[in-house]
């Protein structure tokens, strides 16, 4: 639990006792005939009403209730396609890791776990990289960017085994990206 959240909580707990020792003591009189009064009257006379309606009709409304949902789930199941529908990659094609990446990049400065999803997306688009360059399976080239041996840059070597930070913005996260990134490609043109 954050602490933001927390200190929500205590502040409604001591607001609610605040109000019950107030509504108790002070405004008693007024509680009772300005809120719960009409409240209990309002509760009785729904009471009253729905215990004179025949039984068939709680019956008759509840099919009804029921079969209207059931028609419109299936309508939703059965019915046209939507007015928009989701642009689908052509068939045999996979779909493209770098545009799914770029779009966990654009929300990473924001949120952490966007943060901790690229850095595991990047982890593994590093190793088949690694791979491809070093000749070796891609458990092996796992191993060689845990062990920070396939690059002499220390920033870039960080960037795999440092925990994302867990506040809301990190402008840093940005810089540290932008210079893995730079790395990798040299890395992969065989620059390093």
């Amino acid at each position: 639990m954050n602490a933001r959240r927390r200190l929500f909580l205590i502040v409604a707990a001591v607001l609610a006792a605040g109000f019950s020792v107030l509504f108790a003591t002070i405004l008693q009189e007024w509680f009772r005939t300005a809120i719960l009064a009409p409240l209990m009257r309002g509760v009785f006379l729904v009471h009253f009403y729905t215990l004179r309606l025949p039984q068939w009709l709680w019956w008759v409304a509840g099919l009804l209730l029921g079969g209207a949902v059931l028609l419109r789930m299936a309508f939703r199941a059965l019915g046209p396609a939507t007015k928009h529908p989701r642009r689908r990659a052509p068939a045999g094609r996979s779909v493209d890791e770098l545009e799914r990446l770029a779009s966990l990049i654009e929300h990473a400065p924001h949120h952490p776990f966007y943060r901790k999803r690229v850095t595991g997306e990047l982890a593994r688009l590093v190793a088949r990289v690694i791979s491809r360059q070093e000749g070796v399976s891609v458990d092996q080239a796992r191993a060689c960017l845990e062990a920070g041996a396939w690059s002499s840059d220390d920033l870039a070597q960080s960037f795999f085994r440092a925990k994302p930070k867990r506040r809301r913005r990190s402008p840093r996260f940005a810089e540290e990206l932008e210079h893995t990134l730079d790395v990798v490609e040299r890395y992969g043109q065989g620059g390093l």
